[in-house]
């Protein structure tokens, strides 16, 4: 079995320290490079300076969980030497959003959100407010005191998910 070559952008935050941490756990199947990581990593030698270099690497696929800035970077880097990415950065912008479509033209792109099967879960339950679409909804969110968007990316995917099923005239109040 060969191993899958990992490129990891934000390995420095929750998401990221988590992908190392299973990444570690079967260590024979993964082979990671980082950007912008300003953190050492037990068992893993290869390193990367920027995400430029990253998507020149031998990476099989690029996966990001970091900031929007960086983002706009790897994107600018994919868009050159593109590579399947996989990503879950929020706070990004409209203009983000045509960067990723772009690239996706060019290779295989997954963008969300938020990525846990409960908030899957919980977005496919919302389409059951159509039966009830005559009342109003807000949407709120609490999160860590470190969260460093808000409202988080999973709050508007939320507040997107019941404008569409109650097909609201004015939008759904989010705080």
């Amino acid at each position: 079995m060969s191993s899958l070559r990992l490129g990891l952008v934000g390995a420095a935050g929750r998401m990221g320290k988590e992908i190392v941490e299973i990444t570690q756990e079967t260590p024979k199947q993964w082979k990671l490079e980082f950007a912008n990581s300003k953190i050492e990593i037990a068992g893993f030698k290869t390193s990367r300076d920027d995400v430029n270099a990253l998507a020149k690497s031998a990476a099989d696929v690029v996966i990001d969980f970091s900031s929007p800035e960086a983002l706009r970077a790897l994107l600018k880097a994919l868009t050159k030497s593109p590579k399947p990415l996989v990503s879950g950065t929020t706070g990004i912008t409209d203009a983000d959003m045509k960067a990723l479509k772009a690239l996706a033209k060019k290779a295989p792109v997954f963008w969300a959100p938020n990525t846990s099967l409960g908030v899957a879960t919980l977005k496919q339950a919302l389409r059951s407010l159509a039966a009830v679409a005559d009342y109003d909804f807000q949407v709120e969110e609490v999160h860590h005191r470190f969260k460093k968007d808000a409202p988080s990316g999973t709050a508007k995917l939320l507040k997107t998910e019941v404008d569409k099923v109650t097909r609201k005239t004015s939008p759904t109040a989010l705080s």
